[in-house]
């Protein structure tokens, strides 16, 4: 008797788990998540920086209290093509080491698309970490890109 009691509660447990365990849908149709590898910047038609599997020789660079030119964000897929985000289904993110002396801007109306501006708030060095955002979650994270505030 005491077995068919053990049974049934763990036949009901796996049941309550089962059908109320995971409310949020992190199953997304193939096709959903786009797969970057790295990142390059471009001004215009000419690429500026790139970051490849978290890994560049590369550093960017800001006067303190000055906005610089746009960077378009573009991203290497996993054949290290270099393509643009689906700006429909994700965003641009972004994570500063020190956002005392850093600032990303994006103009009005551009929120969360593939591009921005630095801001240097005052000299030193820090780190930029681009991300492709996703409902809420990072797809992609660039690694750290070395920022230096002149």
């Amino acid at each position: 008797m005491r077995s068919h009691t053990i049974l049934g509660f763990l036949a009901l447990s796996f049941f309550v788990l089962t059908i109320t365990g995971c409310e949020d849908d992190h199953v997304h149709p193939a096709g959903d998540h786009f797969e970057a590898i790295g990142v390059v910047l471009y001004r215009g038609d000419t690429a500026v920086f790139s970051i490849l599997r978290g890994v560049t020789g590369d550093t960017l660079s800001i006067a303190s209290g000055v906005t610089g030119e746009d960077y378009d964000v573009r991203f290497y897929d996993a054949d290290e093509r270099i393509v643009e985000a689906d700006d429909d289904h994700s965003t641009l993110g972004w994570e500063i080491g020190d956002s005392s002396l850093l600032e990303v801007v994006q103009d009005p109306g551009k929120e969360g698309k593939f591009e921005f501006r630095l801001r240097g708030k005052a000299a030193g060095s820090t780190t930029l970490e681009l991300q492709i955002l996703h409902e809420g979650h990072a797809d992609f994270r660039s690694g750290k890109i070395p920022v230096r505030v002149r």
